[in-house]
């Protein structure tokens, strides 16, 4: 169940009209977005300097990616976060008692039930606490920034968006769960559009950061380089998680809390027909329409992001080379705050040169 300022929400009512018109969260999803933003760069390298040439000591963080979530413990990782959010919904849940704070990124509506119970149950095994929630991103579809739009199934003639319908299952979800939520911060759809030099809509915030000590929100990018670790080969995963046996509905869980490690794929692909000539090629338009739900309103990194996992796919056509012997690819946190990757027994034998 929902509270908002510590009182239930009524039943009965259309939740989401009810929620993004109630005055405390309307204050907050504007307080948010007028935060200043955070630009989160990534750990240092091994000599400790960090993207900027400086070296400095690092926080530790952990990314999540599009379908995706993770829970940090907060006596190991100092905040957790997502962006690059369009019409995806990031969702915080955070138990206050022990500090234990769950991102999840949520990009389509069939797979909120599932989702929201995997993100429940990682930080309160029973539901006689009180969690704190939050969500942002999921902008609104009003005008032209989105590629396709959904139809309202009250009226079919009325462009829906993707964000409305994902928006309006995750609070359904959480008011008829047994657990009873702390809703905070609902930064999104109107609370979270703003219209570009373009003429098109765009996310304010694109992304946020969450303290796990203390729980504060605050909008947030990531560099590209801090989506880590193995950006290129988890946005793969995302891409082939529809023919993958090993998963169904629910968030891919690569971050493991209790080790503070992570285990990526394995997954398979095939790159049979893959054209390489749109990488070399000043072909944005190419990749917008290929691989966004909405061209306009994607981040400054997206074509950047979509280039290195095509080119990727060119040099691995082969999914064996990127996880051998069928293998997840293990990363371990580093004293300096980045990952280091650690192979298996069987994928330290398939790398060892053969003997004649």
């Amino acid at each position: 169940m929902i509270l908002v300022g510590g009182k239930q929400i009524a039943e009965g009512q259309d939740i989401l009209h009810e929620l993004l018109e109630h005055p405390v969260l309307v204050s907050s999803a504007a307080a948010f977005v007028a935060l200043p933003g955070q630009h989160i760069q990534p750990p240092p390298d091994e000599n400790g300097v960090s993207t900027d040439g400086h070296g400095r000591e690092h926080r530790k963080f952990v990314y999540v990616g599009q379908r995706e979530c993770a829970t940090v413990d907060p006596d190991v990782v100092e905040f957790i976060g997502t962006d690059d959010a369009t019409t995806c919904i990031g969702v915080v849940i955070r138990n206050p008692q022990s500090g234990l704070t769950c991102v999840g990124h949520l990009d389509f509506v069939n797979g909120v039930k599932l989702g929201i119970n995997q993100m429940t149950g990682s930080v309160s095994p029973t539901s006689s606490c009180l969690l704190e929630v939050s969500c942002s991103s999921g902008p609104s579809s009003s005008g032209t920034c989105f590629r396709k739009r959904r139809r309202s199934s009250k009226d079919p003639k009325k462009p829906e968006g993707y964000s409305r319908p994902l928006a309006r299952r995750i609070l359904e979800e959480l008011q008829s769960s047994s657990c009873n939520f702390n809703l905070q911060t609902l930064c999104i759809l109107q609370h979270n559009t703003a219209v570009g030099s373009n003429g098109f809509g765009h996310p304010i915030a694109y992304g946020f950061v969450v303290e796990s000590k203390i729980g504060r929100l605050a909008p947030a990018t990531f560099h590209i380089d801090a989506r880590c670790p193995d950006g290129v080969v988890r946005s793969l995963c995302l891409l082939t998680i529809s023919s993958n046996p090993n998963y169904g509905a629910e968030l891919m869980t690569p971050y493991k809390t209790s080790e503070d490690s992570f285990a990526i794929g394995p997954t398979r692909w095939c790159v049979r027909g893959l054209q390489p000539c749109p990488i070399y090629e000043d072909e944005d338009s190419w990749f917008l329409e290929k691989t966004s739900t909405s061209p306009y309103a994607e981040g400054p990194d997206f074509l950047t992001s979509s280039r290195r996992m095509y080119a990727y796919l060119l040099e691995h056509p082969n999914w064996e080379q990127t996880f051998p012997g069928d293998s997840p690819r293990v990363f371990t946190r580093s004293n300096l705050g980045g990952w280091d990757r650690q192979l298996i027994q069987s994928q330290l034998e398939q790398c060892m040169p053969q003997r004649k």
